[in-house]
């Protein structure tokens, strides 16, 4: 599968593959960070992911904690000097909060 991803130019940008949800999560070289569907890659648009951040993520990465099927998910996203943590709940990835 072939995924469209904007990194021209930058090593070390951030992403992390979620097996359990399906998601791929990648920074990309405009300082935003993409979903993708693991099994379709197609884009998952995400509102609070199409932010600018501060500088480019650099690491970015799901929860690894086992969770009961109906607690949210969570996503880290390190930018310069802040962390930034994203929840979700399992049965709408795209509903970040």
């Amino acid at each position: 599968m072939e995924y469209a991803h904007a990194n021209e130019f930058r090593l070390g940008l951030g992403f992390d593959v979620d097996i359990e949800t399906g998601l791929i999560a990648a920074a990309r070289d405009d300082r935003r960070v993409q979903l993708f569907s693991l099994h379709t890659a197609e884009k998952i648009s995400v509102l609070a992911l199409s932010k600018c951040f501060e500088d480019f993520p650099k690491c970015v990465k799901f929860s690894e904690v086992p969770k009961h099927p109906f607690e949210p998910n969570d996503l880290a996203i390190s930018s310069g000097a802040a962390i930034e943590n994203l929840t979700w709940r399992k049965e709408s990835p795209c509903a970040l909060r």
